[in-house]
């Protein structure tokens, strides 16, 4: 998992969670379910690779292992608690976006290069 270092976006319902998150998806180890269930709840925002799709919203407890390689290529630039959290700091995050540039090119504005692992 790669974060935004330039600052996670985190809504207020899940501002207490960042650390547990981000510790969560840092193991490089298999993680059992009770580990798992600490997220729930809570949904990670990542920029889309589908170049149709500015950004997705995936649920942090159902993520793939690890092992599997989903969770190393993807590239999170917040944290929501609940799906309409999550929503919400979409919208932010393109309001901004537009505001900042006149465009939603998100996968520019946010960058890889701003990217930390």
């Amino acid at each position: 998992m790669r974060w935004y270092e330039e600052g996670l976006w985190i809504g207020n319902g899940a501002a207490g969670q960042k650390d547990t998150v981000i510790a969560f998806f840092e193991k490089k180890k298999k993680r059992s379910r009770k580990q798992a269930k600490k997220l729930k709840d809570l949904f990670l925002i990542t920029l889309s690779e589908n170049p149709n799709e500015l950004l997705e919203i995936l649920p942090a407890d159902k993520i793939d292992n690890p092992f599997t390689g989903y969770a190393d290529d993807l590239y999170c630039l917040g944290i929501g608690y609940g799906r309409e959290e999550a929503i919400s700091l979409c919208q932010m995050m393109i309001e901004k976006v537009l505001a900042d540039t006149g465009s939603v090119d998100i996968k520019t504005y946010f960058g890889k290069r701003k990217m930390n692992r």
